[in-house]
């Protein structure tokens, strides 16, 4: 997970966006999962912030946290670890199936 300074860094200077998933740390910290931006991009995934937005990240970080840090049976995997991996659609779908009870 990246700190807020490294989340900060990696939105380009500005304070990362609220549809990131931000997980408060024992310390009092704020830290960022780093699946949520693509390697070496600058910038959130722009179906991360879609999904999260699906999900109420910002009401429930620590249930978006572990929708995408899970098995998934009808996505064949972690929603994580298919970023990039699966068509957009299917992820953004998925979630919401999930938030509509589907």
């Amino acid at each position: 997970a990246l700190s807020a300074d490294e989340a900060r860094a990696r939105c380009g200077g500005t304070a990362p966006p609220p549809e990131l998933i931000r997980l408060t740390d024992a310390r009092g910290g704020d830290r960022y999962p780093e699946f949520q931006f693509g390697a070496g991009d600058v910038s959130p995934c722009a179906v991360v912030l879609e999904v999260n937005r699906v999900l109420l990240a910002d009401i429930g970080p620590w249930g978006a946290a572990a929708w995408w840090l899970s098995g998934n049976s009808w996505l064949g995997g972690t929603p994580a670890s298919l970023l990039g991996r699966l068509p957009d659609g299917e992820l953004v779908g998925a979630a919401t199936a999930l938030a509509e009870g589907d």
